[in-house]
């Protein structure tokens, strides 16, 4: 992605998936403001915590990272970006080449794990890179006490002897005081991998937390106004209202309700009303329920059928959510102990399907509807009755809105 505002606008200003910079970034003040306080805290030589953003798919942690980097390149910080694979990592985009040409070598490339030192690397041995050495990211530094903000992508994604090399040069370089801003981004099984060393289970416990999850009231339709707006597009109170109700206020629908409504509107007339907003609602069922098919592939990958069910049963009807023991009485059937009914849980919160909602300490779905899917799909492939009562109340029907 190209850094800060494009020159010539979107042709639709609407940008689901990929973590396209949004023409409106709402509901994520808290968060932004965050960020922009550490990055200051750099700029003026100080040492920051790791910050880790978290949530499930589609939360606008990659619009997070890209926000601040803008913010950074705007106030002259250096910045590294690192992606997360499964070999390793990978550099995302070519840095400025009058500091990268400093950066002096001393990393393994390839699975051969060849030692190279000395010269400057061919850009595609980086590609290849898949450990991060204790000394590249001082290299990367450069001068001492020069701010440098590395934005890592895809976090969850990173075999974790990788991440912990990453993690301990980071901390050594903190522990000398010195202005590194390490802000890490991935879905909720990143917690996992942060827990598998010493090192990244450290940076876990002593790390500004993020949770991202679903938008908080009100930014849904913030963001489909303003973003249609800016194109010159209007919502009427109805469409906007009807918009809303079915984006389950998760980020990546409201930008694919957005961007079917922006197509949908007649030429000229440049307005959504309740008709186009039903017309934009019924485009998008075919992306949705594909979308629903893929994380209904992984609960069934992973072995989950019944825990995922009986999980979704529990949370059906409940807005104010299931606390702990709850979620628990749901799960016990499927465990040989609360060991094992833990471990369930976790893996549930790591595919999405359930939340924690860290300021009520409340379980709720990853996405509501995703939630009545499993139900609906799933459940006729379990033992369990749609009307077992589940965490001691019964379960209320629902259907999903497609």
């Amino acid at each position: 992605m190209t850094e800060g505002v494009s020159k010539k606008k979107r042709s639709n200003p609407y940008t689901p998936g990929e973590g396209l910079y949004p023409a409106c970034l709402a509901g994520r003040t808290n968060e932004q403001r965050r960020l922009s306080d550490a990055l200051e805290d750099i700029i003026n030589g100080h040492s920051v915590a790791g910050h880790i953003l978290y949530g499930p798919r589609g939360n606008g942690k990659t619009v997070l990272l890209a926000d601040l980097r803008c913010k950074a390149k705007k106030k002259n910080v250096r910045i590294l970006r690192l992606r997360g694979r499964p070999d390793g990592l990978a550099v995302d985009g070519a840095p400025e080449e009058d500091w990268w040409r400093r950066i002096e070598l001393s990393f393994r490339l390839g699975p051969e794990d060849a030692h190279v030192t000395g010269g400057l690397p061919k850009w595609e041995d980086w590609r290849k890179n898949v450990r991060f050495p204790p000394d590249a990211l001082g290299a990367a530094m450069a001068e001492k006490k020069q701010a440098l903000l590395v934005a890592f992508d895809e976090a969850h994604a990173t075999p974790p002897t990788v991440l912990g090399d990453l993690l301990g040069a980071a901390q050594a370089l903190r522990d000398d005081g010195e202005p590194l801003l390490l802000a890490l981004a991935g879905t909720p099984g990143l917690k996992a991998v942060l827990r598998e060393n010493e090192a990244s289970a450290t940076f876990w416990n002593r790390g500004e937390h993020m949770p991202l999850g679903l938008l908080p009231a009100g930014a849904a339709g913030e963001i489909l106004e303003k973003t249609g707006a800016s194109g010159g597009l209007r919502y009427t109170p109805d469409a906007l209202e009807t918009s809303v109700e079915n984006s389950d206020s998760y980020p990546y629908f409201v930008q694919l309700l957005g961007q079917a409504a922006w197509r949908r509107a007649e030429a000229g007339r440049k307005a959504v009303d309740e008709p186009v907003a039903r017309l934009a609602l019924a485009d998008v069922r075919r992306t949705r329920r594909r979308y629903y098919r893929d994380r209904t592939d992984e609960i069934v990958g992973a072995g989950l059928i019944e825990p995922a069910v009986a999980a979704a049963q529990a949370l059906a009807g409940r807005e104010s959510g299931l606390t702990d023991e709850e979620i628990d009485t749901a799960l016990a059937p499927f465990s040989a102990g609360p060991k094992e009914t833990l471990a369930l849980r976790d893996r549930l919160y790591a595919l999405g399907l359930v939340w924690l909602d860290e300021e009520t300490e409340h379980w709720t779905p990853g996405i509501p509807s995703l939630a009545v899917f499993v139900i609906e799909k799933l459940g006729p492939k379990t033992n369990l009755r749609p009307d077992a009562p589940k965490a001691g109340r019964a379960s209320r029907s629902v259907s999903a809105r497609t």
